[in-house]
C-alpha cells in the first residue's frame, strides 16, 4: 500500500467533508490514530486533521483508511471466505487478524460500491511555477515500472511500453519519470524524481499521462490530466479508476490474487497490445484542449 491509498482517502475525506453541515476536520486513519507515511501530500488541504487536532479533542470526522484496512476492499467478504475455507481454524483460533487476512486468503476481495474520488492537491508555488513552464510544450507522461512491493499482476510488459514510446515520439515528445536505477525508455526524455510530489507538475502538465494502475494513475486523476491506465486483471477500473480515464483490461475480470505469479493476470497484460494502447492515447491526444 502506498501513495495511491491515501491519494483516494484524501478524495472520500474532502467529499466528506463538504458533504457534512458542520464542516467539521476529517482525519484519515483507524478512528484514532491518524495516518502520517504521506503527510507530505496534504500541502494545502486545510479540511484534513493531523494527530494533534485529534489528541485536543477537536470534533472531527473520520475515513477509515490505514495500512490494514482500506475502503476499496470488501474484509467482511475476505473473512467469510477464509472462515468457509478454514473452519477448524476459525474455531481454534477466532476470527483471522486483518494485517495477516489477506495472505492467509491469497487474494482480495474488492468492494463493489466503493469509487475512487480524485484528491483535490494543491501544488505549491514552485511546483505550479514549474507546471506553468512545462505545459508551453506537450509531451506525453510515461512511467512503465511498479513499485517493488506492488503486485507483479500490475505490470504491463516493458518492451511494450518501449514499443508504444517508440511511435509515439514520432508524433509527440515523450517524458518518462522516475527512479535513475529503473530501465529507461529509449525514446523518452528521462527526468529523475526523488520524491512521489517531484513527479506532480509532470503530471499537471502532461497532455496525457500512461502507466499501470497504481499512485501515479491517482496522482494524474488529482492532477485534472487525462490518462491511459493498464489495469489489467488485478483490480477493477469500476474501484479504483476514474470515469475520466481510459482504463483497459484485456478484457479480464479483477481476481486480486496475491500470488506472485497469476496466469490470469498475464493473460489480461497480454492481451492489452500496444496497437490498442496507441489507440486510445491516439483519441485523448485529438480531443480539442
Amino acid at each position: 500500500m502506498g501513495y495511491g491509498d491515501h491519494l483516494m482517502a484524501i478524495g472520500a475525506a474532502s467529499r466528506q467533508h463538504l458533504e457534512d453541515p458542520q464542516r467539521r476536520l476529517v482525519a484519515i486513519g483507524d478512528g484514532c490514530r491518524v495516518e502520517s507515511d504521506y503527510s507530505d501530500l496534504e500541502h494545502g488541504l486545510s479540511f484534513l486533521a493531523n494527530q494533534r487536532t485529534v489528541d485536543a479533542g477537536a470534533p472531527v470526522t473520520w475515513i477509515i483508511s490505514y495500512k490494514a484496512f482500506r475502503p476499496y476492499h470488501d474484509h467482511a467478504a475476505m473473512e467469510a471466505q477464509w472462515s468457509l475455507a478454514h473452519p477448524a481454524r476459525r474455531r481454534l483460533f477466532g476470527r483471522p487478524d486483518p494485517r495477516t487476512l489477506v495472505d492467509r486468503l491469497g487474494y482480495y476481495v474488492f468492494n463493489p460500491q466503493y469509487r475512487a474520488e480524485p484528491a483535490p492537491l494543491v501544488l505549491t508555488s514552485e511546483e505550479a511555477g514549474l507546471a506553468d513552464k512545462l505545459g508551453q510544450k506537450p509531451f506525453v507522461l510515461i512511467e512503465p515500472h511498479i513499485k517493488s512491493t506492488a503486485s507483479p499482476s500490475k505490470r504491463w510488459p516493458f518492451e511494450r511500453f518501449a514499443a508504444v514510446a517508440e511511435t509515439l515520439s514520432r508524433e509527440i515528445e515523450i517524458y518518462q519519470v522516475g527512479s535513475p536505477e529503473l530501465p529507461a525508455l529509449a525514446k523518452a526524455r528521462r527526468i529523475t524524481t526523488h520524491s512521489f510530489r517531484e513527479a506532480l507538475p509532470y503530471l499537471k502538465s502532461a497532455r496525457l499521462y500512461l502507466g499501470p494502475e497504481g499512485g501515479l494513475h491517482h496522482a494524474a486523476a488529482a492532477m485534472g490530466t487525462p490518462a491511459v491506465v493498464l489495469f489489467g486483471g488485478y483490480v477493477p477500473p469500476s474501484v479504483t479508476g476514474y470515469a475520466m480515464h481510459t482504463n483497459l483490461t484485456g478484457g479480464a475480470t479483477a481476481c486480486g490474487s496475491q500470488h506472485r505469479i497469476c496466469r490470469h493476470c498475464e493473460a489480461a497484460m497480454a492481451n492489452i497490445q500496444p496497437d490498442h494502447v496507441l489507440l486510445a492515447v491516439r483519441e485523448i491526444l485529438q480531443r480539442p484542449d
